[in-house]
């Protein structure tokens, strides 16, 4: 009769302890789990490409100002009109770069809040993205 009694508790813990019997259950189990890692991951993916998106439209646009710098100083005829053409041409860059900032930064306020339900939609074309404000 011992023996009966002792093998009842450890069949019961060898089966707890079985992985092939709830081998079944694990991922039924981890389920919400992995739908909610799911969720979040692809939240975070588009947020990584809206602000992405943002930042290398940016750049490409700073880019031509920056080619543009190079024909602004060739083409002046003298010290003077280098001179204006160095600095309106950082006066801009400091105004666009502040412009550009603050919209990275909006973006990310808006994209972290818990209650953000929509990210921002990208433009399929990026030649229409919206124009910087000011032209040199």
């Amino acid at each position: 009769m011992p023996t009966t009694a002792t093998s009842r508790p450890a069949e019961a813990a060898g089966a707890a302890g079985n992985p092939f019997l709830f081998g079944a259950l694990a991922p039924e189990m981890w389920r919400p789990a992995f739908a909610w890692s799911a969720e979040a991951n692809e939240k975070f993916h588009r947020a990584f490409v809206a602000l992405s998106y943002e930042w290398q439209g940016f750049l490409g646009r700073r880019a031509k100002e920056d080619m543009s710098l190079l024909q602004r100083i060739s083409s002046s005829s003298s010290p003077e009109g280098v001179w204006a053409a160095y600095v309106a041409f950082f006066q801009k860059a400091a105004e666009e770069y502040a412009q550009e900032f603050a919209r990275l930064s909006t973006l990310l306020v808006r994209l972290q809040s818990p209650n953000a339900v929509a990210e921002p939609q990208l433009p399929e074309n990026p030649a229409a993205s919206p124009p910087l404000d000011k032209a040199a």
